[in-house]
């Protein structure tokens, strides 16, 4: 989500040389031929060339990148919202003009006199260090942000302004724009949000000055222990869930700084901001083990008045950081409280089937926490990390509690695994030598074949983690499963000439993108969902009849472009799921401009 971060099975960056595949052998064969209906298993037989062809292809994004990437005063990376395509369809591309959004980012002078008609102004303003996101209305989860930091330097497109200034090429269009603050600002400057920015067409150049604005939303209060007590050494935040956690507010701590008391936070969120964010609290993550707490808006309007004067109650030995008051006699300050020490290993299979130690493996310790005193929405988890030694020894600080243990091995041979139903004692101080076992990542094999069951070769198979895109699947409701899903990464490999495969994949669920020759006269295919816990084989998979599309790419002065590189890309995605989105079809215009491409007909 984050836009979708993480999670979109393959990122459209511009550049064509960011869309470049190291093509796979050739042969001259034609893998999608039929010469009656019913060679075909749908669509219908093109009778003049042979081919089975697919009627329609459901919604389409179309990327279109000038040649090698290259920007021209007539052409920029340009896409084209959502369509439904019928075959033999003609979709021409107009490449944009890039559009030069300069500008500066500033703050109000918190020293600086308001004017008394409008307060909400600022008359003199700071400079400060920023990154600006524009992100393409109705595509921000389909197309990267396009982003730039700001600069100190003088700028030298229009009147020699200095300060924190940016520029950047974009093609016109609506976009909404979010300019994060430099790190070291969060305390005091929340990320600012512009919706619906319109880069002009008329204009090659446009001047967008950005400037926070005085007042802001505020919410405040106060984190205590069950004896009224403020808790400091905590962090608190607002977060976007639909978008990858993304940071919406300023950072505040609850240790005493100037008159606040111990456990106070106040938040700042700009104009604009999400509306549905969640309250983040966080004990000292530069400690090994940290408590966090998420209260969702809706709950934290039932707690004060109009986010003021809230109450957040937290017991004092559930790994708080202990500090002040409520730190024990003869307990360090910032050590946890009633925390264990676990120490153990990792290992894996090695030669001989012999155990052998497996160093730099992450392993994260994870309980959901039941917290007296909070609403029953809240979500509180205790969570800790570590990395294993040259020895595959690790050494975590933990409460009491039952565990899941993730483990993300740094060697591609083994696969992620999670340990549930890890116990930690609350009767010993030190745990030790307990040892994580970690097999093999898990092969999956099968064929690529024509509609007629002839070996597909030299077809690229992809195996594309699938999570995001569905709410309830299966495969999802093992709490496990759920867990390594979330942790699949892309793997590919190409189909041998008898049209087989072997993917060693990590745990999890995914879908199998088959994308045959280009000269094959088949279209890219996606596999069912295949949920992979198990050894797989015999996981044969189809090419399927093509919707042919072609046109011609032209810049913004209606001149053909040569070698322009086109994607095309879908989202797949149940009811409100984030969705991933799959690039189906490439393709290069010729020296005409003219391109022909072949999208898959089902999905």
């Amino acid at each position: 989500m984050n836009a979708l971060r993480a999670g979109v099975a393959f990122a459209l960056v511009l550049g064509a040389h960011a869309c470049s595949v190291e093509p796979l052998p050739a042969t001259p064969d034609a893998l999608n031929r039929c010469d009656t209906h019913s060679d075909c298993s749908e669509g219908m037989c093109d009778i003049s060339r042979h081919r089975c062809m697919a009627l329609t292809r459901p919604e389409v994004f179309f990327s279109a990148t000038p040649a090698e990437g290259r920007v021209t005063p007539s052409a920029i990376t340009t896409w084209t919202p959502p369509r439904v395509l019928s075959n033999g369809e003609t979709v021409d591309l107009d490449l944009r003009p890039p559009r030069t959004v300069y500008g500066t980012v500033s703050i109000p002078d918190p020293q600086d006199v308001p004017d008394p008609m409008r307060p909400e102004r600022a008359t003199n303003t700071l400079p400060i260090a920023a990154t600006v996101q524009f992100r393409p209305v109705g595509l921000g989860d389909v197309v990267g942000a396009i982003q730039v930091a700001t600069s100190m330097m003088p700028m030298s497109i229009a009147n020699q302004a200095r300060g924190a200034t940016w520029s950047v090429l974009v093609p016109d269009g609506a976009y909404d724009v979010v300019v994060r603050p430099a790190p070291e600002l969060l305390g005091r400057v929340p990320p600012r949000y512009e919706r619906m920015f319109d880069v002009r067409s008329d204009s090659a150049l446009q001047r967008f000055d950005i400037t926070w604005p005085r007042e802001h939303s505020r919410w405040s209060g106060v984190i205590t222990d069950a004896m009224g007590r403020g808790l400091p050494g905590l962090t608190a935040r607002a977060v976007d869930p639909a978008h990858d956690d993304a940071l919406v507010s300023t950072v505040a701590s609850t240790t005493p700084s100037g008159m606040e008391p111990p456990g106070a936070f106040t938040l700042l969120l700009s104009p604009g901001a999400p509306e549905d964010w969640t309250l983040r609290i966080w004990s000292d993550t530069s400690a090994q083990g940290w408590l966090t707490v998420d209260l969702p808006r809706q709950t934290l309007e039932r707690l004060g008045d109009h986010g003021q004067a809230l109450r957040i109650i937290l017991p004092d030995d559930t790994g708080l950081p202990s500090y002040g008051a409520s730190r024990p006699a003869g307990v360090a300050p910032g050590a946890c409280v009633g925390c264990v020490t676990v120490s153990g290993s990792v290992e894996g299979e090695g030669p001989n089937r012999l155990p052998r130690p497996l160093r730099d493996t992450t392993v994260v310790f994870r309980a959901p926490l039941t917290l007296p005193g909070l609403p029953p929405e809240a979500r509180v988890r205790y969570e800790a990390r570590a990395r294993t030694g040259a020895d595959g020894t690790f050494t975590v600080t933990l409460l009491p509690g039952t565990y899941d243990v993730v483990l993300t091995p740094e060697q591609g041979a083994y696969g992620n695994a999670v340990r549930r139903g890890f116990r930690v004692r609350p009767d010993l101080p030190a745990q030790r030598g307990q040892v994580f076992s970690l097999a093999p990542r898990i092969p999956v094999e099968g064929r690529v074949l024509t509609a007629r069951g002839e070996p597909v070769r030299s077809a690229r198979v992809t195996a594309i983690p699938f999570a995001r895109a569905y709410l309830d699947h299966p495969c999802l409701q093992d709490p496990a499963l759920r867990v390594l899903s979330a942790l699949a990464v892309n793997t590919e490999v190409g189909s041998a000439g008898d049209g087989s495969w072997t993917l060693d994949l990590d745990p999890g669920l995914y879908r199998m993108l088959i994308e045959p020759r280009e000269d094959s006269g088949s279209a890219a295919v996606l596999s069912p969902p295949l949920c992979v816990a198990s050894r797989v084989q015999g996981f044969d998979l189809t090419v399927g009849s093509p919707v042919e599309v072609h046109g011609m790419v032209r810049d913004a002065a209606r001149a053909p472009q040569a070698n322009a590189a086109l994607e095309a890309l879908v989202r797949v995605r149940e009811g409100s799921a984030p969705g991933v989105v799959v690039r189906v079809a490439r393709a290069l215009t010729g020296s005409n401009g003219r391109y022909t491409m072949l999208l898959p007909g089902t999905f």
